[in-house]
């Protein structure tokens, strides 16, 4: 599961985050919280659905385009990709199940 929200810090700011649960293959999950550094106006929580993930994926990659491949926003974007990529086969793992 891929869900981006709000929480308030202790200092009382704001921040965006995103938050992934992922199955490992032993049966445990996995919980990655991390800020997501880009200004939005849109407050709302909301949750991913496949072809969001996939979305938010390409346009990750498209941002790397622009970047020198060891700047700490390329090395960001990578990661977020491998995410991203987890996340997606993960959905449509869960969506091949179901369908069957």
């Amino acid at each position: 599961m891929l869900a981006e929200g709000l929480f308030r810090r202790i200092d009382g700011e704001l921040v965006r985050v995103r938050t992934a649960i992922l199955a490992e293959p032993d049966g445990r999950y996995r919980a990655l919280f991390y800020p997501v550094e880009r200004p939005t106006t849109n407050l709302s929580s909301r949750v991913f659905r496949m072809a969001d993930v996939l979305q938010e994926w390409r346009a990750v990659e498209r941002r790397l385009v622009d970047l020198d491949p060891e700047s700490p926003e390329a090395v960001q974007g990578r990661s977020d990709i491998e995410l991203l990529r987890q996340q997606h086969r993960t959905l449509f793992d869960r969506g091949q199940a179901t369908a069957r």
